[in-house]
């Protein structure tokens, strides 16, 4: 399937890099995931993780909280808020850039990873203020 949109794939690459940041950037990724994805993600503490999509992020850290409403009947999933610090001297090959000014919600902040970007697990923490 991959193959079919390599010529899409590689355009957002260039237009990605054409626009990287310049500057570090903190931002936050709300995702709902199930209680063996967080289990896992737990083991992988310290370590490197890839993404195998583009990855949206924002810069606002409540916007992304009032996106993170899990239903009430699944027990199976949780909210789980991904804080990022991206420095755009350590990534070459998988850009990261604002795009807000292409989203199809004006004045909200969205900065996109490449497909593949690969990230550093710090820490994995439980707010109760947030549940999450």
């Amino acid at each position: 399937m991959i193959f079919l949109f390599r010529s899409f794939i590689s355009d957002i690459q260039r237009q990605l890099a054409c626009n990287q940041a310049k500057n570090s950037l903190l931002v936050y990724r709300g995702q709902i995931i199930s209680k063996n994805e967080l289990k896992t993600l737990k083991q992988y503490r310290g370590q490197f993780i890839s993404v195998n999509s583009f990855f949206s992020t924002s810069t606002k850290y409540q916007q992304v909280l009032s996106f993170l409403h899990v239903p009430d009947n699944t027990d199976n999933f949780k909210p789980v808020l991904f804080e990022i610090n991206a420095n755009p001297t350590m990534v070459t090959t998988k850009p990261f850039a604002d795009i807000s000014k292409y989203s199809e919600f004006p004045g909200e902040p969205e900065i996109l990873f490449m497909l593949g970007s690969i990230f550093r697990l710090d820490n994995i923490e439980y707010s109760s203020d947030n549940q999450l």
